[in-house]
């Protein structure tokens, strides 16, 4: 390998090609091209042909079939039964790139050594790299345009290449001496400046639809502006109008608060006044409470004591009708001692004729059993009169018992209307006074308002 020709070029030289994992180039490989013309020499199939691909597949060769495989993964070292396949590929270019007296470099970057890389993985990414840092494949072309070197240039001429050169039509020898002589890099400025003024006529093209539809949202928004001034107006006047209304609602409601509070000062005492009377109510309905219970005890101590009398009564009535029925027996007993004495006197009297001396002792004992059956009459008589007088004593506790009592259920019967009333009465001062609360609370809230 020599120089690479150019008119760029002259300066620009290939100083080493570094591979590793690339084909049959499983360990680190590295050829320096020290030399203005170095040659590789081996028997076939020791991988010679390997090299050149090596440099055109570093340049950008994206053609497996070029690169004499299938698949791009067959640059990969595959392996032997000795070693294992590699996990990547790594070619590196290493340039010359000194500055001349101007200071102009072959390169346009500002070293004196340049390097250009591929690295290709077995998941099948892979980047490029210039001076050692990633970057596109549109840049390395960019920064070899016009040095005669790359992967469709004459920088590399393999078998059959030669032939197919002299063989070439005039349009294809053409571009290979336009190449050789410089004016590739003014062809692909031309290429680019065409693709420029294509997208700047496609950029015009959309600039003038943009301006159309900045001249339609000018017109909007001079509506739109027209509006906003119209609405700004509207807008002030309503604040005026919002304002005028505010104040009059204001005063308006500084009336009705302090009406409200007025209210709710009358609201408060009568309040308080209602409060009062409650307590006055609970007081005296208290006091009822305790009368109408000592009434109803009363009541029921009367009742007791009526039923105690009428118990009496009865007994008193049944002594009577004993007494009297004592009484019939002693008359009817009476009268059989006259009915004896009588037949026994007439006994005696006829006896008396027969025997005037025997008389006398029947006639005394007539007389001690008459004098006996008159005491035993007198007692009756007494017995009766005193079960008399207790019936009737009995009979008028009996009806002064029953008249306390209908004074006692008269009394009771006022004291419970007096309380029906006074729960009347308080229930409806209880209804003002949550009225009267309710009126208060409106009143908080009207001046919580205002």
């Amino acid at each position: 390998m020599s120089d690479f020709a150019g008119q760029a070029s002259s300066k620009l030289r290939l100083r080493r090609l570094t591979l590793e994992g690339f084909k049959s180039f499983a360990d680190k490989t590295v050829f320096d091209f020290d030399r203005p013309v170095t040659a590789i020499v081996g028997p076939n199939g020791c991988g010679k042909s390997n090299v050149v691909d090596a440099v055109k597949w570093v340049l950008g060769e994206q053609s497996a079939k070029t690169l004499r495989g299938g698949v791009m993964a067959d640059v990969l070292f595959n392996g032997t039964d000795d070693r294992p396949a590699a996990e990547s590929a790594e070619v590196t270019l290493l340039f010359d790139n000194p500055a001349d007296a101007d200071g102009q470099r072959p390169l346009a970057i500002d070293r004196d050594e340049v390097t250009v890389g591929r690295v290709l993985l077995r998941d099948g990414t892979s980047h490029y790299l210039l001076a050692g840092r990633r970057c596109r494949l549109k840049d390395i072309r960019d920064a070899f345009v016009d040095t005669g070197v790359g992967q469709a240039s004459y920088c590399v001429i393999e078998q059959g290449r030669v032939a197919r050169m002299l063989e070439a039509d005039p349009a294809e020898r053409r571009l290979l001496f336009e190449e050789a002589a410089g004016v590739g890099r003014f062809r692909e400025q031309r290429k680019e400046a065409d693709r420029r003024l294509d997208k700047s006529l496609v950029n015009l093209a959309r600039l003038d639809d943009v301006t159309a539809e900045i001249d339609r949202q000018v017109r909007g928004a001079r509506n739109a502006a027209t509006r906003a001034r119209t609405y700004r107006e509207l807008t002030s006047r309503q604040s005026e109008i919002v304002l005028r209304l505010a104040r009059h609602r204001y005063r308006r409601l500084a009336t009705e608060a302090e009406a409200a509070l007025d209210a709710r000062n009358e609201a408060v005492e009568s309040l308080a006044a209602a409060e009062e009377q409650l307590t006055a109510s609970s007081t005296e309905q208290t006091a009822l409470r305790t009368a109408f219970d000592d009434a109803e005890a009363a009541r029921r101590s009367l009742e007791l004591d009526r039923v105690r009398a009428e118990a009496a009564r009865r007994e008193a009535e049944q002594r009577l009708t004993f007494a009297r029925e004592r009484l019939i027996d002693a008359e009817r007993r009476l009268a059989d001692a006259h009915a004896e004495r009588d037949r026994l006197a007439i006994d005696a009297a006829g006896e008396t004729s027969a025997d005037g001396d025997a008389a006398p002792p029947v006639d005394a004992k007539l007389e001690a059993d008459h004098a006996s059956a008159a005491a035993r009459l007198a007692d009756r008589e007494a017995d009766a009169k005193s079960s008399r007088a207790d019936a009737e004593r009995a009979a008028t506790a009996v009806r002064e018992l029953v008249l306390q009592r209908d004074t006692l259920a008269s009394t009771v019967a006022r004291l419970t209307a007096t309380l029906e009333a006074r729960s009347a009465a308080d229930a409806s001062r209880a209804s003002r006074l949550t009225e009267a609360e309710t009126e208060l609370d409106d009143a908080q809230k009207a001046s919580a308002d205002a």
